[in-house]
């Protein structure tokens, strides 16, 4: 679980850096290396989540499967509700 909310965390810098950029357009120098950087960690926050989170069984990458296999509004409520394995059933 920690895993899924390292994800939810960097899609929570993510919006937050986003908003901070459309709201102040006019940002000086230590404003926009703020923004850089926390849209850096944001994204490798959502990557370490989608390439980490995976079955101790078999070894598949749960996020990219039910992103593949599910409709694109399901795909996360999928994953949350997750309790086996969508391929070893374990």
């Amino acid at each position: 679980m920690w895993k899924i909310y390292t994800m939810f965390l960097g899609i929570l810098v993510i919006t937050v850096s986003l908003i901070f950029w459309l709201t102040y357009k006019q940002l000086n120098l230590f404003e926009a290396y703020f923004l850089l950087i926390s849209l850096f960690l944001g994204s490798l926050c959502m990557l370490f989540g989608i390439f980490y989170i995976r079955c101790p069984y078999c070894g598949i990458h749960l996020p990219q499967y039910f992103i593949k296999n599910e409709s694109y509004n399901l795909w996360l409520s999928t994953l949350l509700n997750c309790s086996k394995c969508p391929i070893c059933k374990k």
